[in-house]
C-alpha cells in the first residue's frame, strides 16, 4: 500500500516528537535524584541530543506554509509545502531514520551500552518507522539496510558494554531505583510510537480519500 505524503509526514513529525519525550522521560528520573547523581556533563550532552531532536520537529513546520493549520483544524486540501511533496517527504524519512540512529546510539554509549542504558530498547522501535511510513517498494527494498545498520549498532552498543567504553553507567547498583522507573517507562513509551503512527496515517488517509472522491 502506498500512503500519500501527507500523512507520511506529520507521522514522521510524531515520531520525532515521542523520540524527544522518550529521552525527556527517561533523564527525569535522575535528574529528579531518585537515589541518583548524574554528570552535569551528562546531562550537558543529553540536552544537546534533545535540542538537535526539536530542530527537526520544529523546523520543517516552520518551513510547511501550511503546517501549524492543518494540525489545528480538519483540513487537509490546502498544498503544503513539504508534506504534499513526496520527494521531500522521502528524504526528510530516510534522513530522521539514520540521524535518529545515530543520535540514539551516542545516547547508549553515554548512559551504559546495551547493558547499561534504559535507551537500549529502542533498537527495536527504529526499524518500525520506514516500514510503517514507507511509500512504495523502493523505500520497502531501503529498509533492509537501514535494519542492517541497526544491528550493526546494537553490535557496538554490545561493545561498549562489554570493554566498558561509556560514561555513566544508568544501571549501577547506586541507581536502581532511577534505572527501574526509566527503563520501564521508556519501553512503554518507545511501544506506542507504531501505534500512533498507524493511528495517524489511517486517519490522515481518510481524509485525503475523502477530499479525492469530491474532488
Amino acid at each position: 500500500m502506498a500512503f500519500h505524503p501527507k500523512p507520511r509526514f506529520y507521522a514522521l513529525i510524531w515520531v520525532q516528537f515521542m523520540g524527544l519525550l522518550v529521552i525527556g522521560v527517561g533523564m527525569s528520573f535522575y535528574w529528579a535524584k531518585f537515589g541518583s547523581k548524574i554528570p552535569t556533563t551528562i546531562t550537558v550532552r543529553v540536552i544537546a541530543i534533545m535540542s538537535i531532536i526539536a530542530i527537526t520537529i520544529i523546523a520543517p513546520l516552520l518551513m510547511n506554509s501550511n503546517a501549524l493549520r492543518s494540525i489545528a483544524t480538519d483540513e487537509i486540501n490546502t498544498q503544503e509545502k513539504i508534506a504534499d511533496n513526496a520527494n521531500r517527504v522521502r528524504g526528510l524519512l530516510w534522513l530522521y531514520c539514520y540521524l535518529d540512529l545515530g543520535l540514539g546510539t551516542y545516547l547508549v554509549h553515554i548512559t551504559g551500552g546495551i547493558a547499561g542504558s534504559m535507551f537500549a530498547g529502542l533498537y527495536l522501535v527504529l526499524p518500525s518507522v520506514p516500514i510503517i511510513l514507507r511509500l512504495n517498494s523502493y523505500d520497502l527494498k531501503r529498509v533492509r539496510w537501514f535494519v542492517v545498520f541497526c544491528v550493526a549498532a546494537i553490535g557496538l552498543s554490545f561493545l561498549m558494554s562489554h570493554n566498558q567504553f561509556y560514561e555513566f553507567n544508568a544501571s549501577a547498583p547506586e541507581f536502581a531505583h532511577a534505572y527501574d522507573l526509566a527503563i520501564t517507562i521508556v519501553t512503554l513509551a518507545a511501544a506506542t510510537i507504531p501505534l500512533v503512527e498507524v493511528i495517524i496515517l489511517n486517519y490522515q488517509e481518510n481524509k485525503q480519500t475523502k477530499i479525492e472522491e469530491k474532488s
